[in-house]
């Protein structure tokens, strides 16, 4: 009778791995808008993932593009330097970039971000995320983001 009087305590809800994930997210696609809509509006330019410059000191990170005139962009792993000291695309290189990646997800469906970002480490994490931007925009990969909960004490196994 002692015991039916007595209330048992409710298991403490420590925030999980899958909240702090979702927030991470969620504090991801805010500083990318920030960061786009500071891009259209010609005031800061990303030039590595956690650098960005105001549009004044550009000229010191960029080179002239030779195809776009009147365009700078920052030196990437498939651009090439003209003897103009001018940037082009190396579209062979982008290609094989773009093959590659593709291969991993072929050959590893589900295949995490970081884990493509850990094999072809020769890439930023923002050259990372222009190039799967693009395959998506070229209808060639399709990216969703997946939000595992790690099992705890108190999870069922139904939730892992």
């Amino acid at each position: 009778r002692d015991r039916e009087d007595k209330q048992v305590p409710e298991p403490i809800q420590v925030e999980g791995r899958h909240e702090e994930e979702k927030k991470e997210e969620e504090r991801r696609i805010k500083l990318s808008s920030v960061l786009k809509r500071l891009e259209d509006e010609k005031l800061a330019l990303q030039v590595q993932d956690d650098r960005v410059i105001h549009q004044e000191h550009s000229d010191i990170w960029t080179l002239p593009n030779a195809e776009k005139k009147g365009k700078r962009e920052i030196l990437r792993p498939w651009s090439m330097l003209t003897n103009e000291a001018n940037i082009k695309d190396d579209e062979e290189m982008l290609s094989k970039i773009k093959q590659a990646i593709l291969s991993l997800a072929i050959t590893f469906p589900g295949l995490p971000e970081s884990e493509v970002q850990y094999r072809l480490s020769f890439l930023s994490k923002f050259e990372l995320s222009f190039l799967l931007e693009q395959l998506q925009k070229e209808g060639k990969l399709a990216i969703r983001r997946l939000h595992r909960q790690i099992p705890t004490l108190f999870s069922s196994p139904e939730d892992s």
